[in-house]
C-alpha cells in the first residue's frame, strides 16, 4: 500500500474526506483506490455505502415527498449545489490565507450577485439549462489533479 496523495495528509485533507464520506459515501467510497486504503478501510466504507442505501430505501416515501417539492425549485436546488462545489473547489485550489484575501476583496461582489440571483431564479422556469451552474465546478474538480501534476512537471523541468 503506497502513502496516500499529500493533499489527503493535511487536516484540511482528513476533515474533508470524513466530511465527504458522511454526507455522500458513494461518491467517496468510490475514490478509495485500493494503492491508497487497506482492505478493512475499503470494506468499511462499502458497508457505510450500504447502509445509507438501505437508509434512503426505507426511507424513500419521505425521501420521496422532498425531493417532489424539489422538483419545481430546479433553480433553486442547482445554484446551492453550485454555490457548494464552487467552495469546495476553492477549498481545494487555495490555501486558507488565500482564501481569506479572496474573501476580504471580493465580498461586495458577492453580495451584488446573490442578491441579483436569488430573485432571478424564484422566477426561472424548471429546466434542465439549471444544472450548468453546478455541472462547470464539477468538471473544474475533475481537472483539479491533472493539472497539479502538469504544474509540478513544468516546475520541474525548468
Amino acid at each position: 500500500m503506497n502513502s496516500p496523495p499529500p493533499e489527503l495528509q493535511t487536516l484540511r485533507g482528513r476533515l474533508f474526506f470524513w466530511i465527504g464520506l458522511i454526507i455522500l459515501p458513494i461518491f467517496w467510497v468510490w475514490w478509495m483506490r485500493a494503492e491508497y486504503f487497506s482492505r478493512t478501510q475499503r470494506r468499511a466504507g462499502g458497508v457505510w455505502t450500504l447502509c445509507y442505501g438501505v437508509a434512503l430505501i426505507l426511507c424513500k416515501d419521505l425521501v420521496g415527498e422532498r425531493l417532489q417539492a424539489l422538483m419545481f425549485s430546479y433553480a433553486t436546488v442547482s445554484l446551492q449545489l453550485g454555490a457548494v462545489l464552487w467552495l469546495w473547489l476553492l477549498f481545494r485550489v487555495f490555501s486558507l490565507k488565500q482564501l481569506v484575501y479572496l474573501y476580504l476583496v471580493s465580498v461586495d461582489v458577492i453580495a451584488m450577485l446573490a442578491s441579483l440571483w436569488v430573485p432571478a431564479l424564484s422566477r426561472m422556469e424548471p429546466s434542465p439549462a439549471c444544472w450548468i451552474f453546478p455541472l462547470i465546478p464539477a468538471v473544474l474538480h475533475l481537472l483539479v489533479e491533472p493539472v497539479k501534476q502538469w504544474r509540478r512537471r513544468a516546475i520541474v523541468g525548468q
